[in-house]
């Protein structure tokens, strides 16, 4: 945080140090409860103890709310309007107990969305919830090692079995959580650190990481995703220095060619590329002999069915499978699910919030003189947009490890859009909509 000018009331400008960052010591219940989400929450009987976690850190929020601390952000706000909307697809559910059985876990992952919001209000803040979030990476790695999982994919990279799921018990789960640790790793790549090379070898050897494990995992969202998390990140965040420093375009040559050749080496040698090149051939109408394509293109063909019959409310929580014609119980498809479940309204709310989120990032990026502050707002664009591509094909509804992140977003850009749009104008002038131009 740089310093910032105050008016006083002579009308002169003075300089007043920056506040120091301090987190609560209740920051300790995020980090088990963080660790736990990445690790092993899909675990009978662990996932007991997240969720005795989850409901201490809710037993904090209510404690800090009576203190005045509790903080309900637009998107947290928006994500609870689309929970109780969500209600209104009760009278249109084929199972009652499905519908609530989903409705109440929806509203766990509200509440840990405010709660998680709340905890994180400044950079140490975010800075320890991402850096839990990569040693729980290091722990999904390490128990794939240990148990001989790589191993396995890397043997039989042509069959099914072959594919990692880890503790998260399932390939494409794995392989999204892959994708999730990239970005945390994205975040301490653009920290200020005493030890520059040191902090960059141990990065990049994560980033390598994390796309093998990702390759290995089979998941083409996984594959995907990483894909577009890179290119998106270096837009949003380095392209306005691409051309101006000699040193950053090297670089960034560099690493994206040698980390382009390595990613697509290993991907074409490994079983996932079939499963890739399955949705191209279903594409131009080759057939589907990687198995699943045409299935997913029909639950979403069937979800924009269910949504045309029932634009207001939808089917229903939980009721897409009473609908699809088929055993999965989601359309595969996040866009598909809600908007078939909870129809436009829910649509509108539940990826409102992300937008609203996009849209802070966007301005702390544009307005911003703190360069970590503006990489920061670009890192959460990156990050949705990863989020708005792969959701075609994904499902996060239920992913606790995926809000986690997006609720640190939430309650950093939120604290520090605040703090900027209330920082005094004649300081750096303002724009043209009446934004602050000033150090954070």
């Amino acid at each position: 945080m740089g310093s910032t000018l105050i008016n006083t009331p002579s009308t002169e400008y003075i300089y007043e140090p920056p506040a120091r960052e301090r987190v609560s010591l209740l920051i300790g219940l995020v980090v088990l409860f963080v660790l736990g989400a990445v690790t092993v929450t899909y675990l009978p009987g662990w996932s007991i103890a997240v969720k005795v976690l989850g409901w201490l850190l809710a037993l904090a929020a209510v404690v800090v709310s009576f203190r005045g601390g509790l903080r309900v952000t637009p998107e947290v706000a928006m994500y609870f309007a689309w929970v109780a909307w969500a209600l209104t697809g009760l009278f249109g559910a084929f199972s009652a107990e499905a519908f609530w059985l989903a409705w109440f876990s929806v509203l766990q992952m509200a509440g840990l969305v405010l709660i998680i919001s709340t905890f994180i209000s400044n950079r140490k803040g975010l800075s320890i919830c991402l850096g839990t979030f990569i040693v729980g990476g290091a722990v999904l790695g390490a128990y794939s090692i240990l148990t001989g999982e790589f191993a396995q994919a890397e043997a039989m990279l042509e069959h099914e079995a072959g594919r990692v799921a880890g503790l998260a018990q399932n390939a494409n789960t794995f392989g999204w959580q892959m994708v999730l640790v990239t970005v945390a790793l994205a975040y301490f790549w653009m920290m200020p650190s005493k030890w520059p090379l040191a902090r960059a070898v141990i990065l990049i050897a994560g980033m390598l990481g994390t796309g093998a494990a990702t390759i290995l995992s089979g998941s083409r969202m996984g594959i995907i995703g990483f894909g577009v998390f890179y290119v998106a990140w270096f837009w949003f965040c380095y392209r306005k220095l691409f051309m101006r420093r000699v040193g950053v375009t090297i670089a960034v040559i560099l690493f994206a060619g040698v980390g382009t050749y390595l990613f697509a080496n290993y991907l074409v040698s490994s079983g996932a590329a079939g499963r890739l090149v399955a949705i191209a051939d279903y594409a131009r109408g080759a057939g589907d002999e990687g198995g699943g394509v045409a299935i997913r293109v029909q639950l979403l063909q069937k979800a924009g069915e269910i949504f045309l019959q029932h634009p207001l409310t939808g089917v229903g929580l939980g009721n897409f499978g009473f609908h699809g014609g088929g055993e999965m119980l989601a359309a595969h498809s996040q866009y598909g699910t809600i908007a078939a479940e909870t129809g436009l309204p829910g649509v509108l709310l539940y990826f409102g919030l992300m937008v609203v989120l996009w849209w802070r990032g966007s301005r702390l990026a544009k307005y911003s003189q703190d360069p970590v502050v503006r990489r920061i707002g670009g890192l959460s664009q990156a990050f949705l947009l990863t989020v708005f591509v792969t959701n075609w094909a994904n499902m996060i509804t239920w992913e606790k490890a995926t809000w986690i992140v997006l609720a640190g977003f939430v309650g950093y850009t939120h604290t520090v859009w605040g703090q900027l749009r209330l920082a005094p104008g004649p300081v750096a002038g303002r724009s043209s909509d009446g934004v602050a131009l000033v150090s954070t």
